[in-house]
């Protein structure tokens, strides 16, 4: 890593990973050091222990881009620091797969910047809402159920609690049964 070469660091320690996947080869450097006193404003981070740097690169079908990012840590273990970069990223992108596939987020033509980030922002929402249903239903299959079925969209918004209830308890209240009982109309009173 050329920029960290040239830093005065003396304590940088570095690992590198390939990967080829789907057509495309990226190598990933990860420096960190634990060197963070000339950092002007380092007491201001409580728990700050460490700064790494991240340099992705990419070769798709013979084209190379490089990206690098910077983070401050609070862990000082280069393969558990690595280990939770990349992960944090996987999230970001499963993520924005199921943004522009379910709620083709990508699509969006929204023109004024405060509309799209609001509509933004409310899709995310409805994305973690509906992950919170542990159920083996698929997204598109619960964006279906929550517009249809009004029921369970109230259950995602307010949780299991029945609407109306009291909530200054610490125990949720106990589910309420209605038990209703067909007319006969061939019954006298």
């Amino acid at each position: 890593m050329q920029k960290w070469n040239r830093c005065p660091l003396t304590d940088v320690r570095e690992i590198q990973t390939v990967e080829k996947d789907h057509g495309r080869i990226e190598t990933r450097q990860v420096a960190l050091s634990t060197e963070i006193e000339w950092l002007n404003a380092h007491g201001t981070w409580p728990g700050l222990k460490a700064i790494a740097m991240v340099q992705a690169e990419r070769e798709v079908r013979g084209k190379r881009s490089c990206e690098r990012r910077y983070f401050l840590c609070s862990l000082t273990d280069i393969d558990r620091v690595s280990h939770v970069i990349r992960a944090h990223w996987s999230i970001e992108n499963q993520q924005h797969w199921i943004l522009d596939v379910q709620f083709k987020e990508d699509a969006n033509q929204t023109r004024d910047k405060r509309a799209a980030s609001n509509l933004a922002l409310i899709r995310r929402a409805a994305l973690n809402l509906l992950q919170q249903d542990t159920s083996s239903l698929s997204i598109r299959r619960r964006k279906m159920r929550a517009l249809t079925n009004s029921a369970y969209r109230e259950q995602l918004l307010f949780g299991s609690r029945q609407t109306g209830e009291s909530t200054s308890g610490t125990s949720p209240p106990a589910a309420r049964r209605t038990v209703r009982e067909p007319l006969d109309s061939h019954r006298s009173p």
